[in-house]
């Protein structure tokens, strides 16, 4: 199910990064309408949850978390609550969609203005009315006074370009995954990891496969009266981790394959502020049974 949106600033609207008919050539050429994935929404879904994940499609999350947004349907004027869901058929169709307005003012970078310099430009003595030839040399005494000092051409100065990094690359490096539970009859620990990295034609792809651990550290009940009882074995998984694709160096998306069940998830998930960590929200393909989101983070050094 796809969201239409529309975004807005205190100056009116805002020419979208990802508009429709960049992503669907059917649609009418219009850079002030685009959509998103429900499924992009981090749980739950509700109007801020729908308002980030707006931000980081179109790359404003800094505006949005320095400044805040109101979400609004076409035909109120009133902004609807951060905590409710959406009204019934807001956002769902091309001719209907959400308008998100940031509370801060977007700054419109300066253009600075280059001087030319005028072409066959001339140098003459002021006592002369005729031009110095570009092979002559000045005449005696031009330029030796104040008044005939021809300005110094300072030299200029270049400044090293900004390199930005590569789409994806905030990304690269270990992953991990720790959370305790308990079964019907056992204390287990559950252990995740996976490694990512970047491809020299600047793509991100899995290092290996996720290697998934279930560790039982004890029973849930156990009578005094009985014998103790051994454990069983930890209970190992091998995911394969394809089809990467990362927004804004923000946003990941991947395919998570059972290959031995045949079943696979698309995983899909934002990067911290700080890069360290990103929680991955798992979308069943098939018969591939829920699993619930999970927080993975870069190992401590």
């Amino acid at each position: 199910m796809y969201i239409y949106y529309r975004i807005y600033d205190a100056n009116g609207p805002i020419v979208l990064k990802y508009p429709l008919s960049l992503s669907n050539l059917s649609f009418p050429d219009n850079k002030y309408v685009g959509r998103i994935d429900s499924s992009k929404v981090v749980p739950p879904f509700n109007v801020k949850n729908l308002n980030l994940a707006i931000a980081l499609r179109e790359g404003y999350q800094s505006i949005f978390e320095a400044g805040g947004a109101e979400l609004y349907t076409t035909s109120s004027q009133t902004a609807l609550p951060n905590k409710q869901g959406l009204p019934e058929d807001a956002g769902l169709h091309l001719t209907n969609p959400v308008k998100l307005k940031f509370l801060m003012k977007f700054e419109k970078p300066q253009v600075q203005r280059r001087i030319r310099p005028l072409s066959g430009a001339a140098l003459r003595p002021i006592s002369s009315q005729i031009a110095t030839g570009p092979k002559q040399g000045l005449p005696e005494g031009a330029g030796s006074q104040l008044t005939h000092t021809p300005k110094p051409k300072l030299p200029i100065k270049l400044k090293k370009a900004q390199v930005e990094p590569r789409v994806g690359s905030r990304f690269a490096g270990k992953w991990s995954y720790t959370d305790t539970g308990t079964s019907t009859h056992f204390i287990h620990k559950n252990t995740s990891s996976f490694t990512l990295r970047m491809t020299s034609e600047g793509t991100i792809v899995a290092s290996s496969y996720e290697r998934f651990t279930t560790t039982y550290t004890g029973f849930v009940y156990q009578s005094p009266f009985n014998k103790p009882r051994p454990l069983p074995p930890p209970d190992e998984f091998t995911y394969k981790l394809s089809d990467f694709k990362v927004l804004d160096n923000s946003f990941i998306s991947f395919l998570r394959t059972d290959q031995a069940a045949g079943c696979s998830w698309r995983m899909s998930g934002s990067l911290s502020a700080d890069g360290n960590s990103f929680t991955l929200i798992a979308n069943p393909i098939g018969k591939a049974r829920r699993l619930p989101s999970r927080v993975f983070q870069r190992p401590k050094i």
